[in-house]
């Protein structure tokens, strides 16, 4: 009882996250003791087989602390891309991309036919990151895309280089779209004064166009792309990295994101909240890594409701 003296209530975290217009259907209170069983009573929780049959939102704290606390502690948002606030579909088995990528490298002088190029491409990706040398590395394709010329005594310079990533991507991608209210909790965090970042584990030739393609780069005080750090998602290294930049307090951030396994995970090892949101291109399993707060169909338009 003493745990929720002072200024939090059970009672009044909840009103306040009601009245707020938190009125997303079902919303998960669940409160634990220290050593992780539930402090007393019901918890309102409707997890199903551990898979996190959570209903429409929800929200969950870990470790004995109240689940519903006052949403202006964030100061600083920081979101995952592909899946949390862009929708995407690509495809880089196609045989046609192969063989259009093939006719660009032979009339630059790198004579390539479609299966020896998709062949080239996976060898040197796969010795690019070893070159790394890390568990959660992430090469640069621009190398990539740039070997394949000098593999073949082609002259290659940054500008081709660019042109050939963006080339490739334009080829396999099938669409992208900023998901509905995107756009609009991003204008209205920067017009509450808090800061956005973007935390992607993505290919910068890739994604920065992209992010310009869907008029969002205005919104981020600052973009970190995992191909230019070399590293991935979860590595705490790549969330220090953010952190340490732009002198970031983790107890003041939480990370939005749509990947438990990369986005949950990693911001639990630097002490971040966390706000897991289940769209149709996350990965398969989920419900192993707990949360601060759930979105679980989809919707984008409930994450204002539950962090701000």
């Amino acid at each position: 009882a003493a745990e929720f003296a002072g200024k939090h209530s059970l009672w009044a975290d909840y009103r306040n996250y009601k009245d707020g217009g938190c009125n997303f259907g079902p919303v998960l209170l669940q409160i634990s003791s220290p050593s992780g069983h539930p402090a007393g009573g019901t918890t309102g929780r409707r997890e199903r087989n551990g898979q996190g049959n959570f209903g429409e939102a929800c929200c969950v704290r870990r470790s004995g602390t109240l689940a519903l606390e006052r949403s202006d502690m964030y100061r600083n948002y920081i979101f995952d891309f592909y899946g949390t606030l862009a929708d995407i579909r690509t495809d880089e088995e196609n045989p046609c991309l192969w063989q259009k990528m093939a006719e660009i490298y032979r009339a630059m002088g790198a004579a390539y036919g479609a299966d020896e190029l998709s062949s080239a491409f996976r060898r040197l990706e796969g010795e690019e990151t070893a070159r790394i040398g890390i568990q959660e590395a992430e090469p640069d394709l621009s190398r990539v895309f740039a070997r394949l010329y000098l593999e073949k005594g082609a002259a290659c310079n940054e500008t081709l280089t660019k042109m050939t990533a963006v080339t490739f991507r334009a080829l396999s991608r099938e669409y992208i779209r900023a998901y509905d209210g995107v756009e609009e909790f991003l204008g209205e965090l920067r017009a509450r004064g808090k800061r956005v970042y973007l935390l992607s584990n993505a290919q910068t030739d890739f994604t920065r166009p992209e992010i310009e393609m869907l008029g969002l780069t205005k919104y981020f005080d600052g973009i970190f792309i995992s191909s230019e750090q070399g590293c991935k998602k979860p590595s705490k290294i790549f969330f220090e990295r953010l952190l340490q930049k732009y002198a970031l307090d983790p107890k003041e951030s939480i990370m939005i994101g749509n990947d438990e396994s990369a986005d949950i995970a990693g911001a639990r090892l630097v002490g971040m909240d966390s706000l897991y949101i289940h769209t149709a291109i996350s990965p398969a399993e989920y419900g192993r890594v707990e949360s601060t707060y759930r979105v679980m169909d989809g919707d984008f338009r409930k994450v204002r409701g539950l962090i701000l």
